[in-house]
This record gives structure tokens, C-alpha cells and sequence, in this order.
């Protein structure tokens, strides 16, 4: 497989905090990290809004109910 070479300039805290310890790095390694953070925020904002809504406190009854009340609804 053919590769292409791109550079790409980081700041330094973003260096440190992606672990870009290396010069070189993989792209789908790159990627990888930057999804994981995406995932880890998207995760925190989730789990605000249930929070702030008061749908953290919900059991699982509960969820599966309002969960079949819209596909009765649908």
C-alpha cells in the first residue's frame, strides 16, 4: 500500500494529552484517540442532561415503559 505524508501542527498541550510521544504517528492511530475523547465527552454531556432532567433516577421498568409507550405511539 502506497502511504502519503501530511504534516500536522499540535500545540503542545494537545501533544501531551493525545500521548503524541513520537514523531511519527499512525493516522488511524490519531484517529482513534481523537474519537475516544468525542465518545468520552459525548458520554459526559449524556449523562448530564439525564441528570438535569431526572432521568438518571429511572429504573429499567421504568425506561423499557417509556420506551414502548412511543413505539405504541409510532
Amino acid at each position: 500500500m502506497r502511504t502519503a505524508q501530511v504534516q500536522i501542527l499540535v500545540n503542545k498541550r494537545d501533544y501531551l494529552k493525545y500521548g503524541l510521544n513520537n514523531n511519527v504517528i499512525n493516522f488511524s492511530k490519531l484517529k482513534e484517540v481523537i474519537l475516544q475523547e468525542l465518545f468520552q465527552k459525548s458520554i459526559e454531556k449524556s449523562l448530564r442532561i439525564a441528570k438535569k432532567n431526572g432521568l438518571s433516577e429511572m429504573t429499567l421498568d421504568e425506561i423499557n415503559a417509556e420506551i414502548e409507550k412511543v413505539r405504541n405511539n409510532a
